[in-house]
């Protein structure tokens, strides 16, 4: 059997702040980036990078971002921006107007992509950049 979680009535990791969904998969040594976007909406590559949004998110133009980046900061929901175009490299998270830097330093050649191949810190703000 399964169960449906919702919202007011369960804990979800979309319903917690970036830092402790980050935090969270720090202190279990996952694949930080999985946890993530597991957790949060994504503006989908490869039409939406980092690159693509970098300019109106620097500035904090709202009226020339996608209209789901613009729904989610409006909204104070985490949304996940990928910085490269096939999603596997570093992420940016944007809550409302806090960015969160993900970076992504795996080494798979000696077997390492662990919390710690998973930098993140909190950048500077909408508009900020």
């Amino acid at each position: 059997s399964w169960k449906l979680c919702e919202k007011g009535s369960d804990r979800r990791l979309r319903d917690l702040p970036p830092l402790e969904v980050l935090e969270l998969a720090h202190r279990m040594d996952s694949i930080v980036g999985f946890v993530t976007k597991v957790s949060y909406q994504r503006l989908l590559p490869p039409e939406h990078t980092c690159d693509t949004v970098k300019e109106a998110v620097a500035a904090g133009d709202l009226a020339t971002m996608p209209g789901l980046l613009r729904d989610a900061i409006a909204a104070k929901e985490p949304i996940i921006v990928d910085c490269d175009p096939e999603g596997h490299l570093g992420q940016r998270i944007i809550h409302g107007m806090e960015v969160y830097e993900l970076e992504q330093r795996c080494r798979p050649d000696v077997g390492l992509c662990g919390a710690n191949e998973w930098p993140f810190r909190r950048g500077k703000d909408v508009g900020e950049l």
